[in-house]
């Protein structure tokens, strides 16, 4: 029997820290590619802005990374199972230079 705990757990989405997350992510590593895009709860169909950095074939996103309870905690998803999941759509990818010049400008982590 699952306990309550572990139900909200693996069904919550923590909110409000991925921002910041990819791009310190990013500004450590030029190679990742710093994404922004309206992803799908899968839970619930609800759309909302996220931010995740990619790295060849996995997604590394706050959630998963750090935050998530899944198979995928600490070691992020496969690309192609992540846009599965969570549909993203106006989906915008910046490279760390890009990144950088945006954050100037905007003064905050995005979305840009």
């Amino acid at each position: 029997m699952i306990t309550f705990k572990a139900y909200i757990a693996e069904n919550t989405i923590p909110v409000g820290l991925c921002y910041k997350y990819a791009y310190q992510r990013i500004m450590k590593d030029d190679k990742l590619t710093l994404v922004h895009a309206t992803v799908h709860n899968p839970w619930d169909g609800k759309a909302y802005v996220h931010a995740w950095v990619e790295e060849g074939n996995l997604v590394q996103d706050w959630q998963t990374m750090e935050a998530g309870s899944s198979k995928y905690a600490k070691k992020g998803w496969p690309v192609k199972e992540y846009y599965a999941a969570f549909n993203p759509k106006d989906i915008k990818k910046y490279n760390q230079v890009e990144t950088m010049k945006n954050a100037a400008k905007g003064k905050h982590y995005g979305p840009w």
